[in-house]
């Protein structure tokens, strides 16, 4: 196994363990009483605002450079697509015939097409778009360090988020015609980010510690400002195409990059990472379970977070094995 799989397996790894952290993070700050438990909430979930990101990038970075999507790697994120979607859907009709109750209390929704069956499937359909135009962008020839900047420049100057950044910090309103809307463009980009990595030969561990502890500050300002603004339940700074999780994004995935020649093999690493598309697709489901039936954001945070996550992973996973042991 070479050094950029495991590197790659690293990241894909942790960005799937931190979306499983958001989602039961987010219980506790949306569903919670508030209090110290909100400020445990708030402070995971902002450190682990990059796993998107990181997704989107890890993407740019296989397909922006030569290699080119096949026509398995579309069957495999539109059936996921339709799985999980057909699960949701099934779930809420059993639900609306035996406990109606029940079954609106749980985010599920029946026109796929219109909107995501359930809340975190919104991933596959920019991830689709990234695909597609990964046919007509192409980044190898492009010098790392001009890539980042043009990519910086877009999602700072150009983004209309920098308006929110400005706003609460210096209480300025920033005008700019030249803003972009959409959220496409924005993960879009984070693709051609990681496409932009493939031409960093200066891999520096010292710049890996730098990095990480620049991701570490980008992160803590996200929960910073996000409690400053929660007397308006406004979570504007937990955006992906935010300028905040942009920074944290880049220097998360450059700490792991920089350091891919130390980085040894993990059982447990490449275990998650095979099977981290498909704990994606399930986590959703058993988070919202587990919060229906047990209301575990009603209690201390310390103790209920770590358990509900480590129960989550693992029904994640068993299903994740199950369902490649059927598929085979």
């Amino acid at each position: 196994m070479n050094g950029k799989m495991i590197w790659m397996e690293y990241l894909r790894a942790i960005a799937c363990i931190m979306v499983v952290i958001i989602h039961v993070a987010s219980e506790f700050i949306l569903k919670g009483d508030g209090g110290i438990n909100w400020s445990f909430a708030n402070f995971f979930d902002s450190l682990a605002r990059v796993c998107v990101p990181i997704f989107f990038m890890i993407s740019g970075y296989l397909f922006f450079i030569t290699r080119k999507v096949s026509q398995k790697n579309y069957i495999k994120v539109v059936t996921a697509l339709l799985f999980y979607s057909s699960i949701a859907i099934i779930i809420k009709l059993v639900l609306s015939l035996y406990s109606p109750a029940l079954a609106d209390k749980l985010p599920l929704h029946y026109n796929f097409l219109a909107e995501p069956s359930i809340y975190h499937l919104w991933y596959f359909y920019p991830l689709i778009i990234i695909y597609l135009i990964s046919n007509l962008v192409k980044v190898r020839e492009i010098n790392f360090l001009q890539g980042l900047s043009v990519v910086t420049l877009l999602f700072t100057f150009f983004n209309p988020k920098l308006n929110d950044l400005l706003e609460i910090s210096i209480n300025y309103k920033f005008t700019n015609y030249f803003f972009i809307e959409g959220e496409i463009f924005y993960f879009v980009l984070y693709a051609v980010l990681g496409g932009c990595f493939y031409n960093l030969k200066n891999l520096n561990i010292n710049y890996a510690r730098i990095s990480f502890f620049l991701y570490l500050i980008f992160s803590i300002l996200i929960a910073v400002f996000t409690n400053s603004s929660k007397s308006n339940n406004s979570f504007l700074f937990y955006e992906y195409t935010g300028i905040l999780v942009f920074f944290a994004s880049l220097c998360f995935f450059s700490s792991f990059y920089l350091c891919q020649t130390i980085l040894k093999p993990s059982r447990l690493v490449s275990l998650i990472s095979r099977h981290s598309l498909a704990i994606y697709g399930i986590h959703a489901f058993v988070v919202s379970g587990l919060s229906v039936l047990t209301k575990f954001y009603k209690y201390p945070f310390v103790i209920a977070f770590p358990i509900v996550i480590i129960m989550v992973l693992l029904c994640s996973l068993c299903v994740s094995v199950l369902i490649k042991k059927v598929d085979t």
